[in-house]
C-alpha cells in the first residue's frame, strides 16, 4: 500500500510540476530616459533588460510622438539570428525576434534605438493590446508578469547660440 501511495504522490508531484510551467525571476524590459540640448540632435534610446535568461522570442510595440522624434535606426543589439526592426508608420517601432538558440543576455542592453529628437515626448510601449509586447522562452511558451517599463526623450535646456564677443585676458598669480 506504501509503494502505491508513494508512486501516487509522485504522479500528482510531476503533473503539477508540468501545470505551474518554469518559473522566472522577474523579468524587466526598460526604454530609457535620454536629454538633449539641441532639437534636431541624434539621440541614442537603450533598450535595456533584467533577468533576460533562456529567451527564444521578442515581440515589442513601442509608440512616440511622430512630431517630436524621428525614428533613424538602430544599432548594438545584443539578439542574433531572425531580427526585424522597422517603423511601418511615424510614431511607432516594432521589433520582432526569434531564434532556435535562447539568448541570455541578462542583464544588460537588448539594442539601441536611434531617433532625431524635435521635442520632447514620452516613449511607451503598447500595452493596450494583447500579445504586442510579449517574450516567449526557449520552447516557445509566453512568459507572463514581464514588465515593460516607458522612457522619455527631453530636449530643451541652454544652448549656445552664437560666440561670446570680447577678449580673454589671463593674469599668472604668484
Amino acid at each position: 500500500m506504501n509503494k502505491i501511495y508513494a508512486s501516487f504522490v509522485s504522479l500528482v508531484i510531476l503533473v503539477a510540476g508540468l501545470v505551474v510551467g518554469t518559473s522566472y525571476a522577474q523579468i524587466t524590459v526598460n526604454l530609457g530616459n535620454v536629454s538633449t540640448c539641441t532639437p534636431g540632435t541624434v539621440v541614442t534610446v537603450p533598450i535595456t533588460v533584467t533577468n533576460f535568461n533562456n529567451i527564444g522570442a521578442v515581440s515589442l510595440d513601442m509608440n512616440y510622438s511622430s512630431s517630436a522624434l524621428t525614428y533613424t535606426g538602430f544599432n548594438n543589439s545584443g539578439l542574433t539570428g531572425n531580427l526585424i526592426v522597422n517603423s511601418p508608420v511615424n510614431g511607432r517601432v516594432l521589433v520582432s525576434w526569434f531564434s532556435l538558440t535562447s539568448s541570455n543576455i541578462g542583464n544588460g542592453l537588448m539594442m539601441n534605438l536611434t531617433f532625431t529628437a524635435n521635442a520632447s515626448t514620452a516613449v511607451n510601449w503598447n500595452l493596450a493590446v494583447a500579445g504586442q509586447c510579449e517574450l516567449a522562452d526557449g520552447d516557445g511558451e509566453v512568459i507572463n508578469n514581464v514588465a515593460f517599463n516607458s522612457g522619455s526623450v527631453t530636449v530643451g535646456g541652454a544652448s549656445i547660440t552664437t560666440q561670446p564677443a570680447g577678449v580673454l585676458s589671463l593674469k599668472r598669480v604668484s
